[in-house]
Formats: C-alpha cells, sequence, structure tokens
C-alpha cells in the first residue's frame, strides 16, 4: 500500500485511521466496512463504525482505496489501487485479484474452477 500523504489540511493521522490502514496494507481479502470495523475494535473499543466508514470515505476520496462492488452484500476495499479484475467465489464469498484490465468481458488468465458468470 502507498504511504499517505497529508492532502489537504483536513486529512489528520488519527490513531484509527493510522491503524486502519496498518489493517489494509498488503491486505488481499477485500474486507468489508464491517470486517475492518470488528477488528479495528480489538484495539480500539470505544470506536464507532461511522468513524471506521468516514475514514474508508476519506482514503476512498485521495485514492488510496479502491471500492469493490463484486459483492451484492455489501462494498468491500482493495488497497491496491492498479486497475485490475476482481474474481469472487459463488460459495464461500472470497474475493481473489485477477491481473487483466476491469473492462474485458472474458478475463484471460482465470484460475481453473472460476466460471465467468458476469
Amino acid at each position: 500500500m502507498k504511504t499517505v500523504q497529508k492532502p489537504g489540511p483536513d486529512f489528520r493521522m488519527t490513531p484509527q485511521r493510522a491503524e486502519l490502514l496498518r489493517l489494509l496494507d498488503g491486505n488481499r481479502c477485500h474486507p468489508s466496512a464491517e470486517d475492518l470495523y470488528r477488528r479495528l475494535r480489538r484495539k480500539f473499543p470505544g470506536v464507532s463504525f461511522a468513524t471506521v466508514y468516514n475514514n474508508l470515505q476519506s482514503l476512498l476520496s485521495v485514492g488510496e482505496l479502491a471500492e469493490v462492488r463484486i459483492d451484492s452484500r455489501r462494498s468491500r476495499f482493495d488497497p491496491c489501487t492498479d486497475g485490475h479484475a476482481h474474481l469472487m467465489c459463488v460459495k464461500c464469498g472470497a474475493i481473489a485479484d485477477l491481473k487483466a484490465p476491469r473492462r474485458r468481458p472474458e478475463p484471460a488468465g482465470a484460475p481453473r474452477g472460476f466460471k465467468v458468470l458476469r
């Protein structure tokens, strides 16, 4: 993950934001806001879901995160913003990166056992 540079006067590096960045750094499981909230509460028991959500929105707005909308139940977040595609297992819900342009209808190099549904 890129190191966040202060993009403006409204961007403060709080302990909660720093821990959120640590949780996301190198994270390849594409966690949801709820997943990150549960993990952040271990270190900051008083943190609210709104704090986590607002920090994720701030990180999205400065380009530090990508929002992955492949899961119909909730948004997931990806610290890798290089413009790759994603695969989601319809049985377990796991999301994997696919090094292919997002706009291709049939990504080349899909792992065995995956079928492109959309």
